[in-house]
């Protein structure tokens, strides 16, 4: 039943009136790019309707704005596609409009006509935007992860779009890298997922066993809609993100995403031991308790987008810059001077959105 209703989305829903004026406007203000000409269709077939068939009409406006005004309510970036009811009530009213042209001209090769000029025009309107084919990053970005993770690994992230989710199609479809543990750190507050990490890495299960049983019985309460108590739920959590990687990083590489050290971490939400270190290294953090100088493989990755530019895009360079910097700084720190200049260059050649700092560029000359 949770799986079915969506229950852990359910925190999104309803937030806010503020927050479903905006995604009102975003669905109006985004109606151009998606009918373009059609929306003359759309309106023609509205008339059509009240004249014909007010079943029909009612039918078509409830698909229409009852999902607008459900949807308005579920506060997230990528709204767009829960839209999609809405957008398929306004086609058939582009069928109705077209219906409409052939009862006034009574001429089937014009309304064919009319139909070809709409279909097309929005092709040529949006093929541009729409057309994902030469957009292969996400699949490099995961792909290069997996390649220069070293054997054995537990990476521990919440980069669901941009890696994680990529990550399960080519472990478990395509097998690669099965020996690289990848651990969602905001899915580690579900029981169900634990069944999950159980059947994917069994000889992980282990090292966090005891604290997954503890936050696992604290949060049924929670999850069936019981009283809870909320810091000891918080608390249980905390326990078992500390358990996968204390207990693990001396036997295994462990990698900790920027994302948790640039927020949790940093705002002091989530704590790690005075005596740990964050190595950075490719694209993630490396965890340690020593002070000894840690390899991290070449930068010899590239990404293609094919020209597409979006919200994911530029937080994927803007990741993978930010850290190749720091990676740059830590060989800087142990006068590897060499070593800075492979990294630092490749985010000028590849990731010119970054800014080198000028004393990098001059202590590697």
């Amino acid at each position: 039943m949770r799986h079915v209703s969506g229950k852990q989305y359910q925190v999104w829903l309803f937030s806010s009136s503020e927050a479903a004026a905006k995604n009102f406007g975003r669905f109006f203000s985004g109606l151009p790019s998606e009918f373009y000409l059609s929306l003359v269709a759309v309106l023609l077939g509205i008339f059509y309707l009240i004249q014909r068939s007010t079943k029909l009409l009612i039918t078509s406006l409830l698909l229409i704005f009852g999902t607008v005004l459900y949807a308005i309510n579920y506060d997230i970036v990528d709204l767009e596609s829960y839209f999609l009811l809405a957008y398929i009530g306004m086609s058939i009213l582009v069928v109705f409009g077209l219906m409409f042209v052939y009862e006034r001209v009574n001429n089937l090769k014009t309304t064919a006509a009319v139909g070809a000029v709409l279909v097309l025009s929005q092709i040529g309107f949006t093929y541009g935007s729409v057309n994902q084919s030469g957009n292969l990053i996400f699949e490099q970005y995961t792909k290069a992860i997996l390649k220069t993770a070293p054997k054995n690994s537990v990476i521990f992230s919440y980069q669901w779009d941009y890696f994680l989710s990529a990550s399960y199609y080519f472990q478990f479809v395509e097998n690669e890298r099965r020996d690289v543990a990848i651990i969602d750190k905001e899915l580690l507050r579900r029981s169900w997922y634990y069944q999950q990490l159980d059947n994917c890495y069994p000889w992980l299960t282990g090292s966090y066993k005891k604290e997954a049983d503890v936050f696992k019985k604290e949060v049924v309460p929670f999850e069936k809609d019981l009283p809870y108590a909320a810091q000891i739920i918080e608390g249980a959590y905390k326990d078992v993100m500390l358990a996968i990687l204390l207990k693990n990083y001396k036997d295994r590489p462990v990698f900790i995403g920027p994302e948790l050290v640039d927020k949790e971490l940093a705002n002091k939400e989530f704590e790690l031991p005075a005596n740990m270190k964050l190595i950075p290294d490719l694209f993630f953090y490396r965890l340690t308790d020593n002070d000894e100088y840690i390899p991290a493989s070449d930068p010899d990755f590239v990404y293609e987008s094919g020209g597409i530019k979006n919200i994911y895009i530029e937080q994927i360079n803007a990741l993978t810059g930010a850290m190749l910097l720091r990676r740059a700084q830590y060989e800087l720190s142990y006068n590897k001077k060499e070593r800075a200049k492979l990294y630092i260059d490749k985010v000028m050649k590849d990731f010119p959105g970054t800014t080198v700092p000028q004393e990098f560029l001059e202590k590697i000359k």
